[in-house]
């Protein structure tokens, strides 16, 4: 790896650090529950947040509304008796955050980010080839025989889960993104990249995207907010504002689309008007609206959430067995209604927090990732933007703020920025390392 001359050695290993995690984070190494090897890297991501003690960044924005995202769920969760799933829970955003208060700080170099693009481009179309050549492409049995049967077999590369694919679609592709940033190349934010840079930019995203369209995940939205947001940022100044318009009308037409198929079953498609599947409201619904209803049961709930193990307790009573059945009949998928009424996840990261930790605690969250948009320039504030109005979207649907892929994409993405920037408090309190895979 090319490093400055001056980078310490803490430095180097940090850097070495997040290069392994990077590598580990698709790949399949389960130690015990959701634990995988990547994971054992936590305590060498704590040690250099603490050494660097940095610590006045938490009392500027935008960290300090995460900070107060934190400071506010902790609260929340010692206003009751905490079981093990609040507990977890509380436990997975504390990983999260660290991830971006590790990721953010730590300048991983253009040259690295653009190797690892490439790298997870190869790993997709080799291990796809190998599953097909092997057989080990299983359908996703609920779909098998419902009128979503067309969704049965999907590539999940080494996630299994389509979904899951298709959200850490956008830390590669960001990776493949950043390298057309002028800031990077020391060309001013503003500058447009080479014809060549483009051309193999563009070769590694189409070779990211075709298998990453095998997943028909809703997810897709994330990477093709980042691509939208790059296209406007390299588009020049006099056809950029007409550009802009046509990405957002573009985005907010595939959110639409997408979000129609949360609503309501959609499929099967029908020879007349509304000639979608509108009978019911989609399945979704069953336990979303199970959420809300535990959500707004009195104004202290509101404020400090349920919990996790409230929650739990407290969705058989919540969900309406009659529209659970109703519905998944509409899908042909009868079978699961006892999964439906017993417990299921929200499918919506805004019912997720805002019952965990409360309104709140949602309300910090949301702050912090629109802040973290305001002061970038050039392309990574396109990208910032970009990606945040992805993940606000693509919430509708998932449990997205869990996945760390999501925050390690925000680390790298503010880490850019501010460095670009140069008056950021990266600049400021963090080492001046710029490392080179």
């Amino acid at each position: 790896m090319d490093r400055p001359p001056d980078i310490t050695r803490s430095e180097r290993l940090y850097h070495l650090g997040a290069w392994l995690y990077l590598a580990l984070l698709p790949c399949p190494l389960r130690l015990a529950g959701s634990l995988y090897v990547h994971d054992l890297l936590l305590p060498l991501f704590l040690a250099a947040v603490l050494q660097r003690a940095d610590w006045r960044r938490w009392l500027h924005l935008p960290d300090a509304s995460l900070a107060a995202f934190g400071a506010w769920a902790v609260l929340a969760t010692l206003t009751r008796l905490p079981g093990r799933p609040d507990l977890y829970e509380l436990g997975i955003f504390a990983y999260m955050g660290l991830l971006y208060a590790f990721f953010s700080r730590t300048a991983l170099g253009p040259r690295g980010r653009w190797r690892y693009a490439v790298a997870v481009a190869v790993a997709l179309w080799l291990v796809g080839l190998l599953q097909v050549a092997t057989g080990l492409v299983q359908p996703h049995s609920a779909y098998v025989g419902s009128t979503l049967g067309f969704l049965a077999t999907r590539y999940g590369f080494t996630f299994g889960n389509p979904n899951l694919l298709a959200s850490f679609g956008i830390l590669p592709v960001a990776c493949a993104l950043l390298t057309l940033s002028g800031a990077e190349a020391g060309q001013g934010t503003d500058a447009a990249p080479p014809p060549r840079r483009l051309l193999a930019v563009a070769a590694v995203l189409l070779a990211l995207l075709l298998p990453l369209l095998l997943t028909a995940s809703r997810h897709l939205l994330l990477s093709g907010a980042l691509i939208l947001g790059a296209v406007t940022a390299l588009t020049p100044t006099p056809q950029r504002r007409l550009v802009r318009r046509a990405a957002g009308a573009a985005l907010a037409a595939t959110f639409a689309l997408f979000y129609l198929t949360i609503l309501i079953p959609f499929f099967p498609l029908q020879t007349e008007a509304p000639y979608v599947n509108a009978r019911t409201p989609g399945m979704y619904m069953i336990h979303q609206g199970a959420y809300l209803n535990l959500l707004c049961r009195d104004a202290r709930t509101l404020v400090f959430g349920l919990g996790r193990s409230a929650v739990r307790q407290g969705y058989p009573e919540a969900v309406k067995p009659a529209l659970a059945r109703r519905v998944l009949a509409e899908y042909h998928m009868e079978h699961l209604t006892p999964s439906f009424l017993a417990y299921m996840d929200a499918h919506n990261e805004y019912l997720n927090l805002a019952t965990a930790f409360g309104v709140p605690a949602l309300g910090a969250l949301g702050a912090f990732l629109w802040l973290l948009t305001r002061g970038a320039h050039g392309l990574t504030a396109h990208l910032l933007v970009a990606a945040v109005l992805g993940i606000c979207l693509a919430s509708l649907w998932d449990d997205l703020l869990s996945k760390r892929w999501i925050w390690v994409t925000l680390g790298l993405l503010a880490a850019t920025a501010w460095k670009a920037a140069s008056t950021a408090p990266l600049a400021a309190t963090a080492p001046a390392v710029d490392g080179q895979a």
